[in-house]
């Protein structure tokens, strides 16, 4: 969405989140009398990679909605089922419009900007 001072904010649309609502509703219907063990494993990696995806995006206010839960509730004491909003949101990085990595001289900017993206993606989850 463009806002009137020229800025751009992503949010996640409301047919993706409709759609990971259903994905989490369909899993919850498919093993409600499973062990709460595997449904934690069946959740878990659709919550995470949801979150993975919409990182860099304005997500703050849709992470702290889908899906509502207790955590206490959907745990075993051993492992838990993942709250979005415990999730760390990240800044998308913009690239320096001048900067063009065939150029020699820009050779430095850029790998300063790798090392500090690796370092970054490998603390935040």
């Amino acid at each position: 969405m463009k806002y009137p001072n020229n800025k751009v904010i992503v949010k996640p649309s409301k047919d993706g989140i409709k759609s990971f609502k259903s994905k989490i509703k369909e899993i919850f219907k498919q093993h409600n009398s499973s062990p709460l063990e595997l449904l934690i494993d069946k959740l878990n990696p659709l919550i995470k990679g949801w979150a993975y995806y919409y990182r860099f995006v304005n997500s703050k206010v849709i992470f702290s909605q889908p899906p509502n839960y207790q955590s206490e509730t959907l745990s075993n004491g051993i492992k838990y089922v993942a709250r979005l909003s415990a999730l760390p949101l990240l800044e998308h990085i913009k690239i320096v419009a001048t900067a063009n990595p065939y150029n020699k001289d820009d050779d430095l900017y850029f790998t300063k900007r790798y090392i500090s993206l690796k370092l970054r993606n490998k603390f935040s989850y």
